[in-house]
């Protein structure tokens, strides 16, 4: 948009941006390039980008490692 504007872009040429329309191609088509597109705070928090494959992995490993934990936990109240 700053660029189109230093240049000098009518408003015309800007209203298709900035006014959502072409919004759809990022969110239903995945083109991140279709248009302006908004993130939160958290995509700061992002360290990694997994596959759905090394995800559900971790998931799981997590929820086995979080059940060990309770279960070691209720172990040891029991005796």
């Amino acid at each position: 948009m700053d660029k189109l504007e230093n240049e000098g872009a009518t408003i015309e040429e800007l209203i298709p941006l900035i006014t959502g329309q072409r919004s759809k191609k990022v969110y239903f088509e995945g083109n991140l390039d279709g248009g302006i597109w908004s993130c939160g705070q958290s995509v700061g928090l992002i360290k990694e980008v997994l596959t759905v494959n090394e995800l559900i992995k971790q998931i799981v490993q997590e929820a086995k490692t979080s059940f060990e934990f309770i279960q070691s936990r209720i172990e040891s109240i029991r005796t």
